[in-house]
């Protein structure tokens, strides 16, 4: 049994084996290059109306390893136009073609002459043999339907009713209303503040009112680094106030280097003013960077600034009421 089945098998394989070796050689690709080859010229539409663009194709089927040239399309006709040019391929490699775009601009039956195609030799620089395809006929018809068109009778001019845009105009308003109570409800809110220039006059020189805090300073004894630090922060404010009230300048609103820059307004010493700046600038540094200068320093630093007063010194009259009445009754 065993032995019989075995056989039945071997019997089966061999048959489909043979199948196989049936089949195969009919299912190879077919061979196109026994396709004989054939030119062949063709139309979109052989009825069209005036200004219409009709598709030429040419098409070539068969070439195997021809090589074709393809030349421009000439017909010798005021009213046939030749447009774009383009190639075209098939379902085959070897069949393809080429596609013009034709207009015609007249009614009537007009043929499209036959085109000639050149088959080149193998190197491909001169013409073998050359084939031309059968001419084809095209009827133009006019885009009128009336069989004797003539010129209609001129309307009369429309009237075009007034229309006037309410939308558009009450929008408008209504922006404008918006952007006046806007304007308003701003001008209302930030009132005009005008600031009035006050002019103070020191009930005492400069010169007595810097010297007196300097005199107390010298008390400083420099023992912490707070202290240090307040005594630089008088010594920079004792010297802008005597700035300010001696010519006039806002030094107490100023930075050092603003200070330095208004050098012209200060009429000093040139030497004793950049000692001067020299000292605001070691009292920053004091105050913004942690910087502690020696007692010596210190003392230095204070003598500086008085000897800058001191040399900055101007003589000035302090009117006071008395001498202002005792004034007006020489006038009298």
């Amino acid at each position: 049994m065993v032995l019989h089945s075995t056989d039945k098998y071997f019997s089966f394989l061999t048959i489909f084996v043979i199948g196989i070796a049936i089949v195969l050689p009919g299912c190879r690709e077919k061979d196109y290059s026994s396709v004989p080859f054939h030119l062949s010229s063709t139309v979109d539409t052989t009825t069209a109306a005036v200004g219409d663009i009709v598709h030429f194709q040419v098409w070539v089927e068969g070439a195997g390893n021809k090589k074709i040239d393809f030349p421009q399309y000439r017909v010798d006709n005021p009213n046939i136009s030749i447009g774009n040019r383009r190639m075209i391929e098939g379902e085959f490699r070897d069949n393809y073609g080429v596609e013009f775009e034709i207009t015609f601009w007249d009614t009537g039956s007009f043929e499209l002459p036959p085109y000639s195609v050149d088959i080149l030799t193998s190197s491909g620089d001169s013409v073998d043999f050359s084939m031309v395809t059968d001419p084809i006929f095209v009827e133009v018809i006019s885009v009128l339907t009336d069989p004797q068109p003539g010129l209609k009778d001129i309307k009369p001019p429309v009237p075009i009713p007034i229309v006037i845009p309410f939308r558009l105009i009450f929008k408008v308003i209504v922006l404008i209303i918006i952007v006046g109570i806007t304007i308003w409800l701003w001008k209302k809110r930030v009132p005009t503040i005008r600031e009035k220039e006050t002019q103070y006059i020191p009930t005492r020189p400069p010169f007595e009112i810097a010297m007196e805090r300097l005199s107390k300073l010298k008390k400083c004894t420099f023992e912490t680094d707070q202290s240090i630090e307040k005594y630089y922060s008088w010594l920079s404010f004792i010297v802008k106030e005597f700035i300010e009230y001696q010519y006039f300048v806002r030094a107490i609103e100023m930075t050092t280097e603003e200070i330095e820059m208004s050098r012209r307004l200060i009429p000093v010493d040139v030497q004793l003013f950049v000692e001067v700046i020299e000292v605001l600038k070691r009292s920053d540094f004091v105050k913004f960077a942690k910087f502690r200068p020696s007692k010596d320093r210190c003392k230095k630093d204070l003598e500086v600034i008085e000897k800058f007063i001191q040399f900055s010194k101007l003589e000035w009259g302090i009117k006071t009421k008395s001498t202002e009445f005792g004034a007006m009754n020489e006038r009298i």
